[in-house]
């Protein structure tokens, strides 16, 4: 497709993104104001009514791919909480998982590893605020605190937090592929060609929420990969775009409805205490694993040696939640000058609770 066309219809894609994400925000406003009162539930809520509605009114631009699955099965319990690891080829991996998550009900509970550059747009990132989007600096000494209170009120909630991760800590580019190299060796770490090598520090600080509670969560190790990869590495001024691989879609061809029909995710299933062990060498052993199933796919266009546990999955494309945030807004909107007073007021409450709760935890 010709450059002009593409950046033309990703463009109106973005609008329609754009236009459904204000109206989404009217929408999210009125959970919000609830949210002092019962943050479980208006956490629940905005999962099973917001976060869903934004993956439909996206999807129903830009229809689902197939995605072709191997390994272990998807979580189907959703008491229970996830991490979510992948590696990240493109831009357009996390929607990707995104919808294979939607596929198996776990929609509600996601939350969504992000930079911290992306809060700053306007309206999407309104949005993902209100959707509790843990952003980051990729700035240990900024994050730690930030993970630590984000992942409190999720233990403190009992709520079972389905978290995507992005150990890498950005997408590929040949730059950084050589940074990467160059630190593995000083490390004594695994070299990698067709991945970054996994920061530990992210997985650590989720896991550390959990480790004096009961309630533990599973590791699902997702390998991602796009037909016609050929492990072609894009230079940073490149950015999302390939030469040779072009087939690998990034979120312009995405918003521009011409990503590929299909897409192939291999599940690994970790516990708790797999990765606490030693985090670090965890993720070596996960990415040595990832790197030898990119080499196979390079071969193979698919995941060969997992084969036989292949099965494909079609997220569904539901025009009624389109249908259901808009009308959820325009009843939004007609509350708005009940629902602003009642934001402010709780916003006010929960700035005092919260540091009444700071202050008790540095008494003792």
């Amino acid at each position: 497709m010709d450059a002009s066309v593409l950046r033309l219809r990703a463009t109106l894609g973005a609008v329609w993104i754009f236009l459904n994400m204000a109206v989404l925000n009217l929408y999210q406003l009125w959970i919000m104001a609830f949210k002092p009162f019962g943050r479980r539930y208006a956490r629940q809520l905005m999962g099973t009514l917001c976060f869903q509605d934004w993956i439909d009114f996206t999807a129903f631009y830009s229809p689902s791919a197939t995605m072709v699955v191997t390994g272990d099965a998807m979580p189907k319990d959703t008491s229970v909480p996830v991490i979510f690891i992948a590696n990240h080829q493109v831009d357009a991996d996390w929607w990707y998982i995104l919808q294979l998550i939607q596929a198996h009900g776990g929609t509600p509970n996601v939350k969504i590893a992000m930079k911290d550059s992306l809060a700053k747009v306007p309206v999407f990132g309104w949005g993902m605020f209100m959707f509790e989007t843990l952003f980051l600096r990729r700035d240990l000494a900024h994050d730690k605190p930030h993970v630590q209170q984000y992942m409190e009120s999720f233990v403190e909630d009992a709520f079972p937090v389905w978290l995507m991760l992005f150990p890498e800590g950005t997408t590929i580019h040949t730059e950084y592929v050589v940074k990467s190299q160059k630190f593995a060796a000083a490390q004594g770490r695994p070299k990698l060609e067709r991945v970054l090598l996994p920061r530990a520090a992210g997985l650590q600080l989720l896991l550390d929420a959990y480790a004096n509670t009961d309630m533990k969560p599973e590791i699902y190790d997702l390998t991602i990969a796009y037909p016609g990869y050929s492990g072609e590495v894009p230079t940073y001024e490149m950015g999302y775009s390939r030469h040779i691989d072009t087939e690998v879609p990034s979120m312009q061809h995405v918003l521009a409805r011409t990503h590929p029909k299909s897409v192939h995710l291999h599940i690994t299933k970790h516990g708790f205490n797999d990765a606490n062990a030693n985090v670090e060498s965890f993720l070596d052993k996960q990415w040595l694993r990832k790197e030898a199933l990119l080499n196979e796919f390079i071969a193979h266009q698919e995941f060969a040696s997992a084969a036989p546990s292949r099965r494909q999955v079609t997220p569904e494309t539901n025009v009624w939640g389109t249908l259901r945030l808009w009308a959820g807004a325009a009843i939004s909107l007609v509350l708005l000058p009940v629902a602003l007073p009642c934001l402010l007021l709780c916003s006010t409450v929960a700035h005092v609770q919260n540091k009444t709760r700071t202050k008790s935890t540095k008494s003792a």
